[in-house]
Parts: C-alpha cells; sequence; structure tokens
C-alpha cells in the first residue's frame, strides 16, 4: 500500500513539473485599476473632476471612498489636498465660485457655470461690492446671503443652483421719512434691487430707484440725478454745491474735483459736521456772515435771488440801521428745526415788526408781501409804506434800490416825501433844519449824520 502512495505522489510531482516548464512569460500585464475617465484631471476636458462635481449637484461623499473623508489620499493614495491647499480642502467657498487661486475672494467670478462676466446674473457686481467698491465700504457677504458654516449646511446648495437673497441689516436700514415696512426685494428675473438702503431707499433719497444687478450703478441714481450727474438730494435737503461743507468726512473737494472717502458712504450712518449757519450759506470763512453771499446752489453775484440785497441789508448799509434776519425770516435753532428744510430750497419770507411796521396815515391791514416770480417786496415799512411815503413802492430784491423810491422823486431827485410834508426847493437840500439827527449837509451835499437813525421806526424830528 505504501509502495502505491508513493508512486502517486512522484507521477502528480513530475506532471506539474512539466506543466510549469511550459509557463508563458510574454502575457502582458494589466495596468493600474482606475474608475476616472482619461481627463479628469484636464481643466477642458468634460471629464475634468469639477464638471463631474458640479453635474452631480456639488456632492463630494463619493470622492471619500478613494480619497478618504479629509480627502487626504485614502486607499487611492492620491491627495487632493495637493491643490485644494485650503483650511477645508475641496468644500472650500473659492472650490466651486470665485477666484480658485485667492481664498480670500469666494464670492464671483467665477460663478457656479464658470462665467466671469458681470453680465451674467451669477457673476453680476458681486467685485464692486465685495473687493473694488469705489463708492463705499466693503460689503459683507452676509448683507445679501446666508453665509453657510460648510459645504453641506442647510439652504447652501439647493436644486436651482441660485444664490437666495436674505437681506441683512444694511440693505433693510430704515430711517426717518421712509416706509419702515417696505423690505428690499430682488427680481431674478429683471436682475434689479429694489428698496434697499444700499442703493437710494433713505430720505430724499431715490425711493423707486430699482439699481440692476448686472450693470454698473452710475452716480445719481441713489440720490441725486443721474442725467445731470447732479448728486444732490432732493426732498428737504439744501441745494449747496459744496457737499464737503456739511459732510466733511463723507467728501473732499480735490482740485475742484469732489471725491468721496468710501469709508464713510453709504455706512448706514448720516455723517454730518457740527454745522452752523454759514456752513451751508453766507461766508464759510467768516462765522459771522451767515447770509449770502454764497447762497444754496453757491452764487455770489447779486443778480441771483438767493443772494440778492443780504449784503446791502444786513453788512453794508449805506442808508440805514442793519436789517436783522428776523426781519425777513424765522431764524432757526438748528439745521434741523421745523421749517427750516421743507424741500423748496427758499427761504420764507416772515415778515419781523420793522417790515410790518404801520403808523398814521396807512391802512394797518395790509401787510407785506414778496413775490417770488418778480423777486420784489411791497407793502414794507422800510421801503416807502409809511405816511407821505410812496405807498405802492415795489423794490426789486436783485437790483439797488435808489434814493427816492422810498419817499421822494426818483425822477427829479427830490428826497422830499409828498402829501402833508413840507416843499420846496430849500428843503430839498436842508432836510437838516428839521432832521439834525439823521442827516447833515456837508458843502451842499446832503448826507446821514447817523444811519442808525434812518428807516429805524421812528420819526427822529427836532
Amino acid at each position: 500500500m505504501k509502495k502505491v502512495f508513493l508512486i502517486l505522489t512522484v507521477t502528480v510531482l513530475g506532471l506539474f513539473l512539466a506543466g510549469c516548464s511550459d509557463l508563458q512569460t510574454s502575457i502582458e500585464q494589466p495596468g493600474s485599476l482606475s474608475i476616472h475617465k482619461e481627463g479628469i484631471s484636464k481643466q477642458d476636458s468634460p471629464d475634468f473632476h469639477g464638471k463631474v462635481i458640479r453635474n452631480a449637484g456639488w456632492n463630494m461623499d463619493a470622492c471619500h471612498s478613494c480619497h478618504a473623508k479629509d480627502y487626504s489620499g485614502g486607499t487611492a493614495k492620491k491627495s487632493c489636498l495637493t491643490c485644494h491647499s485650503q483650511t477645508s480642502g475641496p468644500e472650500a467657498c473659492n472650490t466651486c465660485h470665485g477666484n480658485f487661486a485667492y481664498v480670500n475672494r469666494p464670492a464671483p467670478p467665477r460663478d457656479l457655470s464658470n462665467n466671469t462676466l458681470k453680465t451674467f446674473p451669477g457673476v453680476g457686481a458681486h467685485t464692486a461690492h465685495l473687493y473694488e467698491n469705489i463708492s463705499g465700504a466693503t460689503v459683507a457677504c452676509n448683507q445679501c446671503h446666508i453665509v453657510p458654516s460648510t459645504l453641506k449646511s442647510p439652504g447652501h446648495i439647493g436644486a436651482d443652483g441660485k444664490a437666495e437673497i436674505v437681506w441683512g441689516d444694511l440693505a433693510k436700514l430704515r430711517g426717518d421719512g421712509v416706509n419702515p415696512n417696505l423690505l428690499p426685494v430682488y427680481d431674478s428675473t429683471a436682475y434689479t434691487c429694489s428698496n434697499t438702503y444700499c442703493h437710494g431707499y433713505f430720505k430724499n433719497g431715490n425711493l423707486t430707484n430699482a439699481v440692476k444687478w448686472t450693470e454698473k450703478a452710475d452716480c445719481g441714481t441713489c440720490h441725486g440725478n443721474a442725467t445731470t450727474k447732479n448728486p444732490l438730494p432732493g426732498g428737504t435737503h439744501p441745494q449747496a454745491s459744496s457737499c464737503q461743507s456739511c459732510h466733511s468726512k463723507t467728501v473732499q473737494m480735490v482740485n475742484g474735483v469732489l471725491t468721496v472717502k468710501k469709508e464713510f458712504h453709504i455706512n448706514g450712518i448720516n455723517e454730518i459736521n457740527e454745522v452752523s449757519c454759514n456752513s451751508c450759506h453766507g461766508n464759510p470763512n467768516d462765522p459771522n456772515k451767515i447770509s449770502p453771499p454764497l447762497d444754496l446752489k453757491g452764487n455770489t453775484a447779486s443778480t441771483f435771488p438767493g443772494v440778492g440785497a443780504h449784503i446791502a441789508h444786513l453788512y453794508n448799509n449805506e442808508s440805514g440801521k442793519v436789517v436783522a434776519c428776523n426781519q425777513c425770516h424765522a431764524v432757526p435753532s438748528s439745521i434741523i428745526s421745523t421749517g427750516h428744510l421743507d424741500g423748496d430750497n427758499k427761504a420764507e419770507l416772515t415778515w419781523g415788526d420793522l417790515a410790518k411796521l404801520r403808523v398814521t396815515g396807512v391802512d394797518p391791514n395790509i401787510q407785506p408781501v414778496y413775490d417770488f416770480t418778480t423777486n420784489t417786496c411791497q407793502n414794507t415799512y422800510c421801503h416807502g409804506y409809511f405816511k407821505n411815503g410812496n405807498l405802492t413802492n415795489s423794490v426789486k430784491w436783485t437790483d439797488e434800490a435808489e434814493c427816492g423810491t422810498c419817499h421822494g422823486n426818483t425822477a427829479t431827485g427830490s428826497p422830499l416825501p409828498g402829501g402833508s410834508h413840507i416843499q420846496g426847493p430849500y428843503f430839498e437840500q436842508n432836510c437838516q433844519v428839521c432832521h439834525t439827527k439823521t442827516v447833515e449837509n456837508v458843502n451842499g451835499v446832503i448826507s446821514f449824520k447817523d444811519k442808525n437813525l434812518h428807516i429805524n421806526g421812528v420819526i427822529d424830528m427836532n
């Protein structure tokens, strides 16, 4: 039996060795195993891994099987972190949108479809808001979107591939003069933003402005007039061209060009200086000269009604006592006093006691009047509405009032009042006979001895 077993063993071993002697050594070796197509690492290939992941709805879970959950290499021994070196690796914000080379620029361009032009709504004005804002402080992402903490944060990746607009505090800011219940709106069909503080929804702003996300917002669209390039807000805002007089933190004039200090613009704060009257009108360099010139539009010539005869009344009155501001206007205690900034940019006339003075010989019920069309004053004591004065005198605010227009005759040059006043050539040249305190005759010329006693509400007779 033992001999039979031995014979069988030798026979099998011989057959095995004989088979090995015919082993083929020319068989091709199989290549390395891969589940990816050839273009997986080529950006211009339809099989590039970025496109594959985009087509999968940005779901990167399949990558974990071979490259590990932290993308460090896994069983494939191929780390994704070589290229995706950001803290979050392939799941960083700028993997899918923004600038892949700069982790600090996660907003488009690029958008999710690799578009880079702002005419694509996925790109739009992101750069102008977040990185190259020339008009205001940088706008944070959370002023328009909910910023996800991770790739898989709820609401981050939606089926429609659109970034939902969820407005932040700056866009929703509501101050005086606007509807506090009207919220910002983004129209995803027209690509427009409406009712945002950032683009005009504030007092005296362009409340109906609908700025297009895919176009540049022109200066004047938020406040002012984009057609004329006038930046001045409407409504109750003064129409003065010297913006820096009230907003020196926000704007400055350099060689005649108005420039914006953007960190103080569109920042949610109305940056107004501690202003005085001459910040908007008058001489900005002399706090004692608060009336025009300059007027609210920067005019200096008396032919402009905003300037007119202010100097002749308040500073260089050659014919009488200096006229205080409150003889023609209600003087505000502050810039925001009721009635001061009321939208029409005209200084309302609220006559004082001198202008309204009525003495014997005139109708006490007739009140002074200013005509904004003809720029004329009528029925004022100061310009002839007194006994024996030229009661119908209508003096033009933008012209010089000639001697004789209030009392006397401008045609003949006689200063003598009419009516019951004494007449005659002698008295035409000798007013001082009765009015010694007020006038004097020097070498045949009548001049004021004390102009403060002229047009002062008192008949100064000897």
